[in-house]
């Protein structure tokens, strides 16, 4: 049995050291140790600022509490004369230090090793989520993304949902990664990675693979070399290299003859894709919605004056949570009712003014007399009529979705070869 002469003051901070096995933190009175890291738990070390560096670790089981972060400040060293130090030279001896040190982790703890050799790579690649331009390095179990500030290493058992889609703009695709295990930079975390990839660019890629491994790991799917448009070609090698399906649009077309229109959630503008089975909002913030979660589709300011050129569209999910989809073009409604009604899936048209029971006329009436409370105590009443009426609707159209709903099993999403066969 190893005996540790451990500090048990609470302090926290100290000269950090290594052994065989560990990176440690010792007290700089007495050399007792502050903390214990074992170097095999570290699957990750980078350098989030000039000063701090941020370890991660994997759990031992999955389903226990265990440290997945722990973050480092490395200052500038105590020794130094302020007379003669300036400023800007303790920041840069503080960052050189940090950088040491993480360096020294990711020798210790052999980070990377596992990875084996680069086997695709791909330069200045746009991030948009989370933003930045990075290089992506495709190994045999994982996807790289390194930047400058930043380096993720996303294993492809990780990536649960995958999209391609194209932008109105026909200038760009965005390539949609679902993480079941969201990555972070500082606090923030990031359970989807957007890539923004221009349709225009050509990309010329050779696999650093013999063809022989390539035939005995990867069978037909991986190439020993790819030519073509940029989104295309690392669509390719991401869908042989991780095993899965790229989801891109059906046949769903708004009134220009595209696959998405713009609208807004809050006060982010995006784009909303009915696709075959769900419904997928991008940028910011990616909404996932499947056509099995949604119990109805509202449609409000519909009715009105013709200078009403906007819908919105409340999509409502079986646990009660709402996604309201506003400033739609009113062009997009029929085009939204009959991918709904294809769908199976009940829609409510909601017109707001009778929602709170006032038309035009009656306002203008009540506005000229001064009737203002007339006018609330009628919208009061005539809102709690329509909520009554509103619940009667919603049972029967819940028991005309249900029984529908297996109908839809057939309706599968298209995939990126389907895309490929019909060209």
């Amino acid at each position: 049995m190893e005996v540790t002469d451990t500090d048990v003051h609470g302090i926290h901070w100290g000269q950090y050291n290594f052994d065989d096995k560990c990176f440690f933190l010792e007290n700089l009175t007495n050399n007792k140790k502050i903390l214990r890291v074992p170097l095999n738990k570290i699957t990750h070390s980078q350098l989030n600022n000039k000063t701090e560096i941020v370890l991660e670790m994997d759990p031992e089981k999955e389903g226990d509490d265990f440290l997945c972060e722990m973050r480092l400040f490395v200052p500038a060293v105590s020794d130094i004369k302020a007379d003669n130090e300036k400023p800007e030279n303790a920041v840069e001896n503080s960052t050189r230090r940090a950088e040491t040190l993480n360096g020294e982790i990711i020798s210790r703890a052999k980070i990377g090793e596992f990875t084996g050799e680069k086997i695709v790579s791909f330069q200045d690649i746009l991030l948009t989520m989370p933003r930045g331009k990075y290089t992506i390095d495709f190994y045999k179990n994982l996807v790289r993304f390194h930047g400058s500030s930043f380096d993720h290493k996303i294993p492809y058992k990780n990536i649960n949902r995958a999209f391609l889609v194209p932008l109105p703009d026909d200038n760009f695709s965005v390539l949609v990664l679902g993480l079941e295990k969201p990555i972070h930079q500082g606090s923030t975390g990031y359970p989807y990675i957007l890539i923004q990839i221009r349709r225009d660019i050509e990309e010329n890629v050779k696999v650093n693979l013999k063809p022989e491994q390539i035939a005995a790991d990867y069978g037909d799917a991986l190439k020993e070399e790819y030519e073509g448009p940029q989104h295309e070609v690392i669509t390719k090698v991401l869908k042989a290299m991780a095993g899965i399906s790229i989801i891109i649009p059906g046949d769903f077309k708004t009134s220009n003859g595209k696959s998405a229109f713009r609208c807004s959630v809050k006060a982010r503008e995006g784009h909303l894709f009915p696709l075959a089975k769900a419904l997928l909002f991008i940028p910011k913030p990616v909404i996932y919605i499947k056509h099995d979660d949604i119990i109805r589709a509202e449609f409000h300011r519909v009715s009105g004056t013709n200078q009403n050129k906007l819908i919105d569209l409340i999509l409502i999910q079986k646990n009660g949570v709402q996604h309201p989809f506003v400033g739609i073009q009113k062009e997009e409604l029929e085009n939204l009712k009959r991918y709904f009604e294809q769908r199976k899936i009940a829609m409510k048209q909601v017109n707001d003014a009778e929602f709170y029971g006032v038309n035009e006329e009656e306002d203008d009436d009540d506005e000229e007399e001064g009737k203002v409370g007339d006018k609330e105590e009628r919208r009061r009443r005539a809102k709690k009529k329509v909520n009554e009426e509103e619940l009667d609707d919603e049972e029967e159209e819940d028991e005309d979705f249900v029984a529908d709903g297996d109908e839809d099993d057939d309706d599968e999403d298209d995939d990126f070869d389907a895309e490929e066969d019909k060209e």
